[in-house]
């Protein structure tokens, strides 16, 4: 990166992180940061334009601290700081739509190059060593039903109850909805060291 994106880089890192004072574990600024650098493995081997890659990694849970739709919230506070730090238009419109479609719930299929790697970075931050420790962290939850914590009686999942259930309902799935490659390696390198938790746990309760 040239001096002009590497200092937009570093004052959008400044931003970002004095908006993530007090927030969750599994959503606060470290989050942000991995996100970042998984972005950068990923663009860098998929040949993306790293201002926009970067910059909306940086900006993609902004809003999390405001209530409602987190993404929404975010939209409207890049735009500013992008106006701020004269974004040409069409990045900013780039950068935007980005953060506009990594959230899981909303199931949206990324168009653009940047914004198929953050939803794959976003993506495998929930997955490996990470995404166990942002799985147990998250919420006031039990951690498994204590009558069938793998539901091998196919009883439905609950993770708003179980913090096991997610493993189920979600984190295994992330795998298998990766859009780049090298995301896709990164994603399967993860997926495997989560099964072997899986695996200890099931032994040990």
């Amino acid at each position: 990166m040239n001096g002009n994106i590497s200092n937009n880089i570093f004052k959008i890192k400044e931003f970002a992180e004095s908006f993530f004072k007090g927030n969750f574990a599994a959503h606060d600024f470290s989050h942000t940061i991995r996100v970042f650098h998984l972005s950068e493995k990923i663009g860098r081997e998929e040949n993306a334009d790293m201002e926009i890659l970067l910059t909306s990694a940086l900006l993609h849970d902004i809003g999390r601290s405001q209530a409602g739709d987190h993404a929404e919230n975010s939209i409207k506070i890049a735009e500013k700081i992008l106006k701020e730090l004269n974004f040409l238009e069409e990045k900013t419109e780039k950068i935007i739509y980005a953060i506009s479609v990594h959230r899981y719930t909303k199931g949206k299929i990324p168009e653009t190059l940047e914004a198929k790697i953050l939803q794959d970075a976003d993506r495998i931050d929930a997955l490996g060593a990470v995404g166990i420790m942002r799985t147990f962290a998250y919420g006031n939850r039990n951690l498994y039903n204590t009558c069938d914590p793998f539901f091998e009686t196919k009883r439905e999942l609950n993770d708003k109850c179980y913090a096991l259930d997610h493993f189920y309902k979600k984190l295994l799935k992330l795998p298998k909805l990766m859009h780049t490659k090298t995301g896709k390696k990164i994603a399967k390198e993860r997926e495997k060291f989560m099964l072997k938790f899986l695996d200890e746990l099931r032994k040990e309760i």
